[in-house]
């Protein structure tokens, strides 16, 4: 099921149950919905247990058992499927109370009761075989609102040409559909089915039982001929029919010889379903109805025909005075059975209001079903190619040139018919442009039907790219229910679709060559040119956002990477900087949140509020054009963002604590090493953990995962095979890198926190003592080459008691009780933070071996000091 089909369901459903402001939860939940969708195949069984538990739970359950038979007659599609979700949605107490509540709140307010029944069933059992007045308005206003509610759904054959014509003039405005004028159904005597006889006065008919034997046998196959031709006789008559595809029924005078009443009403039924035909085919051949339905008629108006040829035959040998009763029916054997099937036909097309893929749907089940009856299928097989012909016209038109030709919207394709220029460029364009209507996809075509709307776009997306007409050599398509010839044309279609189009990424558009760009900078594959932009752009970095010009910072990220060797990739140009307005945590937990308790409080949440540095809220853009933009979306450049942010923060993490380094460096030579070992055996520790965590997110999975892909776009028969592996791709390397699992970004989260908080506490320590300041003044004091033997000796001595002085007061700062609490707290953190991340990637680990959970454990802890560090504090050891 495509995206855009899933939101749109989404939206109507979350619509119809009023729930407000739906379309902030559509694509949330359509995100979700779309990776659970699998395909639902209902068996006998399955329905039948179904039905069952719904039955159990009804107060009504011989109403359902109707609707359900009368709703399997007219052949719906999903019917089962939709059985077995009630069943699920009556084991469901809470979705049950709400929907009934929400039903009698939708009908109040639509002025309905959705206990009409069960209140006359009641009224009538307490009032008896009598009823007052009251109880006789009550029963008459509950039937009144029972009958405007039948009449809303019931609809005139004028009425539903109507909404057929409504319905193609919003989804085609384009098209105008011609109409038939008012007299074709005004004028009574254009019809082939039993006319009203004009008034003219006869001379009294004779009771035609008086009449010898043979005169009433000549008098009756007159009025037979008649009959069997839409005609009413003397003698044999029709009745008005009481709905519009009711079944005609015929009298005669009783006082007919009983045998031969006897093998006229066995010619009755034949009558009955020529007029149910006839009836059919006027109806169905205007234009409202669509091509399917006009093939279907004027192949039913042959076979009439030819019942014609059969009428004028027997009417021939009747007038040669050699036609009996007897021989009649005879005659009319071979036809009975092919009459009684079209009928059947039309019943049903006509119950279920099907056109376009809905009639071809039923026209090849009742074909399937007439497999061993050679007459039937051979019959059926007919029907089922002629009505087909317009519809495989369609489909031809589209999977070898691409286009969309559906004047009365019948065929199974959509096109949502942008005025956009620029709506190609948009993600969307790919699952909204083109979409399956699967109300009109035929049953035997449902196995195909995505690698029909795929063979389409393919030519489409070649035709935009390439800015030239592009068409396959066609084939006809003709249905058959034995030979499937069709569908391996249309496998071939398909699959020279896919090649043409794949051949133009990969060749003329350097798919694989772009995909390599963004790895070298999303990715940092050859991440020098970060070096290097921290190098030139840290000052800028550690402003607010609101304060950081955006041009400096893109100007810089350019020279940073002309000067790396980078410089080599022809589409550096295509790498911009952008500053998102939320860092990378809260990004990941609003993703993750979705359809849980935090959701509500993340989505209030302001981004803006927050001051974010640049930081926390730099990330990389990247400029796709078409058609790559089909591959290389956004919600793809998303995902690569969210990996570039987490690689990049690693790298600026290391990047302070290696300036703790520098800065407790300068301090080792005045002896201070109370404070500096402590410090540096916890900054150690903090350096190795980012440091391993940055190699095992880079070379541990993003590389790994990275060969497969590559290896698959060598293989992938198609493009949206290469979209799929980008995605899994992606998704694997969010999962493995601990981004993907709110427990473990937590503790990650809080453990680069801890670091960043110690680094800056550990400069503005050093910073506040004189360390810094004195060591410059004595730095610069001592390069000096000119000085004599006495002045050497004058400065060696100033250095010697400036050291002092610094030593001083290094040692009376970290003898401090503050500082070596907040020291210790730091420790205490780190370590807790630690172990709790550690114990969590054994857990996870353990439950879920198809990652690489378990390479990060033993990266962190690789001798296991840790791990029995935790057993012995929690008394395992």
């Amino acid at each position: 099921m495509a995206e855009f089909t899933i939101q749109a369901t989404i939206h109507k459903m979350l619509y119809l149950l009023g729930t407000p402001d739906a379309r902030k939860f559509v694509e949330a939940y359509g995100d979700t919905l779309s990776k659970n969708v699998e395909k639902f195949v209902t068996t006998g069984a399955g329905t039948t247990r179904a039905k069952q538990k719904i039955m159990q739970q009804s107060s009504t359950p011989d109403d359902f058992q109707r609707k359900y038979e009368e709703l399997k007659g007219k052949n719906i599609k999903n019917l089962d499927s939709f059985v077995y979700l009630l069943s699920k949605i009556s084991e469901d107490k809470g979705v049950s109370e709400y929907l009934s509540e929400h039903c009698k709140s939708k009908a109040k307010t639509e002025g309905l009761s959705v206990n009409s029944a069960k209140i006359l069933t009641e009224t009538l059992q307490r009032t008896g075989p009598t009823v007052n007045e009251q109880q006789l308005a009550l029963l008459t206003s509950e039937l009144l609102k029972e009958r405007e509610a039948v009449h809303l759904h019931h609809q005139t054959p004028a009425d539903l040409r109507r909404s057929l014509r409504d319905a193609v003039s919003i989804g085609n405005p384009s098209v105008v559909i011609p109409q038939l004028p008012g007299w074709v159904y005004s004028r009574p005597y254009l019809s082939m089915d039993f006319p009203p006889m004009l008034q003219v006065e006869e001379p009294p008919t004779v009771a035609i039982g008086t009449l010898p034997l043979n005169v009433q046998e000549q008098c009756l196959i007159d009025d037979l001929l008649f009959l069997l031709s839409g005609v009413s006789g003397k003698y044999l008559s029709n009745e008005e029919l009481h709905t519009r595809y009711g079944e005609r029924r015929f009298t005669f005078d009783s006082t007919v010889n009983q045998s031969m009443s006897v093998l006229i009403s066995r010619i009755f039924p034949i009558a009955s379903c020529y007029s149910l035909i006839a009836r059919f085919i006027e109806e169905r051949s205007s234009y409202e109805y669509g091509l399917v339905n006009h093939a279907l008629c004027a192949a039913m108006r042959q076979l009439i025909r030819e019942y014609y040829v059969l009428i004028a035959q027997l009417e021939n040998e009747h007038r040669k005075r050699s036609m009996s009763l007897q021989k009649i029916w005879f005659f009319l054997q071979p036809c009975a059975e092919t009459l009684n099937t079209l009928a059947q036909i039309c019943n049903e097309i006509v119950q279920s209001e099907a056109i376009g893929g809905n009639v071809l749907s039923i026209l090849h089940s009742r074909t399937s079903r007439s497999a061993g009856d050679r007459k039937s299928e051979e019959l059926l097989q007919y029907l089922t190619q002629s009505a087909s012909r317009p519809y495989f016209d369609m489909l031809e038109n589209w999977i070898y040139k691409g286009k969309i030709s559906d004047r009365y919207l019948e065929f199974m394709i959509e096109d949502s018919r942008s005025d956009d220029p620029d709506a190609k460029h948009r993600d969307d364009f790919w699952d909204n442009k083109y979409s399956i209507n699967r109300d009109r996809v035929p049953n035997f075509l449902e196995k195909l039907v995505d690698r029909i709307l795929n063979t389409g776009k393919y030519l489409n997306a070649f035709r935009l790219a390439g800015n030239r007409d592009f068409s396959n050599e066609s084939q006809q398509l003709v249905y058959s229910s034995r030979d499937k010839q069709f569908m391996d044309r249309i496998e071939d279609a398909y699959e020279f679709a896919a090649k043409s189009l794949l051949d133009l990424m990969v060749k003329e558009k350097q798919l694989k060559e772009r995909l390599k760009s963004i790895k070298h900078y999303f990715l940092m594959d050859e991440g020098d040119f970060v070096v290097e932009f921290l190098d030139t752009a840290e000052g800028e970095l550690k402003k607010t956002c609101n304060d950081i010009s955006l041009h400096n910072l893109c100007s810089l990220m350019d020279a940073s990477i002309r000067s790396s060797v980078s410089n080599k990739d022809p589409y550096k140009d295509n790498v911009r900087v952008v500053l998102l307005p939320y860092d990378l945590i809260t990004q990941l937990f609003r993703i993750l949140s979705i359809e849980t308790r935090q959701e509500k409080a993340l989505q209030l949440d302001d981004p803006t509020e927050i001051n974010l540095s640049g930081i926390e809220a730099l990330a990389l853009d990247y400029d796709v054009k078409w058609p790559l933009s089909l591959v290389i979306t956004s919600k793809i450049l998303i995902r690569y963002q969210m990996l570039f942010r987490h690689i990049f923060y690693l790298k600026w993490v290391e990047r302070q604590l290696c300036r703790v380094w520098l800065l407790c460096k300068r301090s080792k030579e005045h002896q201070s090493q109370s404070w500096f070992t402590e410090s540096l055996a916890l900054r150690n520790r903090m350096l190795i953990f980012v440091q391993n965590v940055q190699l095992y997110t880079q070379f541990e999975v993003i590389e790994p995962h990275w060969s497969v892909f590559e290896a698959s776009l060598s293989t992938a028969a198609n493009i949206d095979a290469v979209i799929r592996n980008q995605w899994e791709f992606l998704d694997r390397c969010l999962k493995d890198c601990m981004l993907t699992t709110p427990d473990l970004l937590r503790l990650l989260s809080k453990l680069l926190a801890c670091i960043v908080m110690f680094c800056n506490w550990m400069a503005r320590f050093i910073h506040s003592t004189t360390v810094h300041k004195r060591t410059e003044v004595l730095s610069g004091s001592t390069i000096q080459p000119t000085l004599r033997g006495s002045q050497l000796k004058e400065l060696d001595s100033r250095n010697r008691l400036a050291g002092k002085v610094v030593s001083f007061d290094l040692q009376h700062a970290t003898s401090r009780d503050k500082y070596r609490a907040a020291l210790k707290q730091f420790q205490i953190n780190f370590d807790r933070y630690f172990g709790q991340l550690l114990a969590e990637l054994e857990h996870y680990a353990h439950q879920d071996t198809g990652h690489r959970m378990a390479n990060v454990l033993y990266r962190l802890d690789y001798s296991g000091f840790y791990g029995n560090q935790r057993k012995a504090a929690s008394g395992d050891l």
